[in-house]
């Protein structure tokens, strides 16, 4: 039954401390159900104990597309007025499309989707606000762009949830979200930070070639499922020409990530995470200490792990341990190749010392009949360097076997063997 009155719908938002929110519709025809009068777009689709179902449950496609045409009025309106589009609380009554729809600045807390939500390809131009929403079906967000700040606080994402290639420009909220299903995140954009603090991922959550300008949060989150952050990037570059900018937030900000994937014995993501946390400690400016043994450590340290952040990218870079293999045996080849005169034959014999120390380390260090027979130029020349030689060619061994050994963890890491 309508009645087209004045009478005021039932809606009623509590949000504690005595402030309660009430039905921003006025005038709008109120239908009885459940014992109240609700406007159509605050009508609920089921009574409060879910043994009724209102007449908005059964809305013929016509009146579906009646209720979305007076959506849709008020969003353009809005945009066209410059004011906020207030869906707060509002009840579709199936699935809803607004694919390539540009918002102004909305509110569509409370609200309840119980089909899907087709947010494909949509521009927010301003302030979007999603809080305490329930997305019954699937929440379709891909290819979206976030112009301002976004707030997903306390929503609900029964089904799966799609995010991927979205472009958020202003900080992102998702504390206290439950997804309840997949979460895709792949290949999205964050210019601010995104906040998934207390969030729960109930099944598998993919972070894959992300760009995160800012380090996220994930205080709090709980892993019920698998996640992966795979090819992502955190932050942007360290570097700036005159000095070093320090990295100790995002560095907190990784070890805290490293932690949790610990927690959930993610080995892959906990070593990407402590591979990002030392990439950050390398960028940090540590040189503050009058103390000299500590500078002196600060420094070795820095230069640890700038050695292993360009050999092998913390062990995530296959190829940089082949080009770092292939330069120091070149710069190995070219120290050893003035021991002798230079002919085509003595590079061959160059080329081929190399190989062997490669295959025999530290073989230089002995007196050998391999090296004395093979190689009488380098019989020598050790003669006449044997110190510097030696020290050389321990350091060249050392080295090939250190960068062969992060070239298999990066393989490893790579396959996830």
């Amino acid at each position: 039954m309508t009645e087209k009155d004045n009478t005021a719908c039932a809606y009623v938002e509590d949000q504690g401390s005595y402030r309660e929110t009430r039905c921003q519709f006025e005038g709008e025809p109120v239908t009885k159900f459940d014992g109240s009068r609700w406007c159509q777009f605050h009508l609920p689709l089921e009574s409060f104990d879910g043994v009724h179902r209102s007449a908005k449950a059964n809305w013929s496609g016509e009146q579906v597309q009646s209720f979305d045409k007076a959506v849709k009025k008020i969003i353009d309106e809005s945009l066209a007025n410059g004011t906020e589009a207030n869906l707060r609380g509002v009840v579709f009554p199936t699935h809803v499309d607004f694919t390539k729809q540009t918002f102004p600045k909305v509110d569509f807390d409370y609200a309840r989707f119980p089909g899907g939500a087709n947010f494909q390809s949509v521009t927010f131009s301003a302030m979007a606000s999603f809080k305490s929403t329930n997305f019954h079906g699937q929440a379709m967000f891909q290819y979206s762009q976030f112009m301002s700040h976004a707030a997903f606080k306390s929503a609900h994402f029964h089904d799966d949830a799609f995010f991927h290639e979205a472009r958020v420009q202003g900080v992102i909220d998702f504390e206290k979200v439950i997804f309840g299903r997949y979460a895709f995140f792949e290949a999205a954009t964050f210019k601010d930070a995104a906040l998934f603090e207390s969030v729960v991922f109930e099944r598998d959550a993919t972070f894959d070639r992300c760009g995160f300008d800012v380090p996220m949060s994930l205080s709090g989150a709980k892993f019920e499922g698998d996640v992966s952050f795979s090819y992502s990037r955190f932050g942007r570059p360290l570097w700036i020409f005159g000095g070093f900018v320090r990295g100790d937030s995002q560095a907190n900000s990784f070890r805290m990530i490293k932690k949790m994937m610990s927690d959930i014995h993610h080995v892959t993501e906990q070593g990407r995470f402590f591979a990002l946390e030392q990439r950050a400690m390398l960028f940090t400016n540590t040189f503050e200490s009058r103390n000299p043994l500590q500078l002196v450590r600060a420094l070795f340290d820095k230069l640890i792990s700038a050695g292993y952040w360009l050999i092998s990218d913390y062990g995530f870079s296959p190829t940089r341990s082949v080009i770092a293999f292939v330069i120091v045996f070149a710069i190995w080849a070219g120290l050893v190749y003035p021991a002798h005169e230079a002919t085509s034959a003595g590079t061959y014999d160059t080329v081929r010392f190399t190989f062997l120390q490669i295959l025999r380390p530290f073989q230089v260090l002995i007196s050998s009949d391999i090296t004395r027979d093979a190689f009488p130029w380098m019989q020598t020349a050790l003669a006449n360097h044997p110190i510097s030689l030696r020290t050389f060619a321990a350091l060249q061994s050392a080295l090939h076997l250190t960068i062969f050994a992060l070239f298999l963890l990066a393989v490893r890491r790579r396959f996830k063997m």
